[in-house]
């Protein structure tokens, strides 16, 4: 019972943990409750067995501006370490200028019971995230042009 009450106050803690600023862009999912882990980390083993997901959006596919977002997951459940455990991938590409980011991450949850029907769940995850532009493909300059 000890080490369960200092799981979980380390983990208010680490909760609580000044964070002095943070600025995102976020894909937008039409239906979002389809990307669990995109959503929140919490969620990696939640359904208590492996699974497997793929999301696609299209935004305005009519128009040469448009936003292109695939993400595909995989999470399982570890009963032995009342964890679970995923991992995540997502391209996103917006605009006309192509701006493309690229996410791979590795997600993490423990389950700590707390009463017969009450369970804290805090979920962490570590991401590896490269963003570019696709200047020289998209992109016309001064000197490309004839007069």
């Amino acid at each position: 019972m000890l080490r369960s009450l200092l799981t979980f106050v380390f983990f208010i803690a680490l909760g609580l943990a000044p964070i002095s600023r943070a600025f995102a862009q976020d894909p937008q999912y039409s239906q979002y409750y389809a990307a669990p882990l995109f959503l929140n980390p919490a969620m990696a083993g939640a359904e208590l067995m492996g699974r497997v997901g793929f999301n696609y959006r299209n935004q305005w596919p009519s128009i040469e501006a448009q936003f292109t977002t695939f993400s595909a997951y995989y999470d399982s459940y570890l009963p032995e370490y009342n964890s679970g455990i995923g991992v995540h991938v997502m391209q996103d590409e917006e605009g006309a200028s192509k701006l493309r980011s690229t996410s791979v991450s590795a997600l993490y949850s423990y389950e700590l019971r707390l009463a017969d029907n009450l369970y804290f769940r805090p979920g962490f995850q570590a991401s590896y995230i490269r963003r570019e532009i696709g200047f020289y493909e998209n992109l016309i300059f001064a000197n490309q042009s004839t007069p």
